[in-house]
């Protein structure tokens, strides 16, 4: 049943249903990348997909710009007890997010 939900979700994605939701852009790399954390476009793309094929299972997804850096702070680690998403995972997510705003 997640697999047929998360290929729907994706399928809608793929056709621009979500408006809401848009891809990772090179500009976007800049907003999260650092000395000290570096990020690819890669990386925000794999958050991307993450972020859709995982969130979407409890809620309806949220536009990133939904809520400040400093409520995303306070809420993804409470969303990440969801799922079953690893440390990476759950970073590349939380990158994905934090670009967009």
């Amino acid at each position: 049943m997640y697999f047929v939900a998360a290929g729907f979700v994706m399928a809608m994605v793929s056709c621009g249903v979500s408006s809401s939701l848009m891809q990772p852009q090179e500009a976007d790399r800049a907003k999260v990348s650092g000395e000290n954390h570096p990020v690819t476009l890669a990386d925000l793309q794999s958050g991307y997909k993450l972020y859709v094929t995982n969130c979407s299972g409890c809620h309806s997804l949220h536009k990133p710009v939904s809520h400040t850096a400093q409520e995303w702070e306070k809420l993804l680690p409470e969303m990440f007890k969801e799922t079953s998403l690893n440390e990476k995972e759950r970073s590349l997510v939380k990158d994905y997010i934090l670009s967009k705003l």
